[in-house]
């Protein structure tokens, strides 16, 4: 099944560690497609290209990561901080 569904979405081939996560993930996501689908709800899911993602990766994708959203929050505070500096030195040329 990951091998049809991994050519149909041009998924290159990938180390063996790598591709045995993309697996897993597949299977894990395929699984919970299947019990969604079965419980009865208005809509059913199915899979699409990010079927072999763990949720860490859209999760990172989206910036969800907290090391990078420290991160960019910190630069943020020193640039507004930078620019208030500046807005107030020019303020008394």
């Amino acid at each position: 099944m990951y091998s049809a569904w991994a050519a149909q979405h041009s998924r290159a081939p990938a180390a063996p560690a790598v591709a045995a996560r993309r697996r897993a993930a597949f299977h894990q996501n395929r699984a919970a497609i299947q019990a969604w689908n079965a419980g009865g709800h208005a809509h059913n899911q199915t899979l699409n290209r990010f079927a072999d993602w763990t949720q860490a990766r859209p999760d990172a994708a989206q910036g969800a990561d907290p090391l990078l959203a420290g991160v960019v929050g910190h630069v943020v505070c020193v640039l507004r901080l930078l620019l208030q500096r500046e807005s107030d030195s020019g303020l008394r040329r």
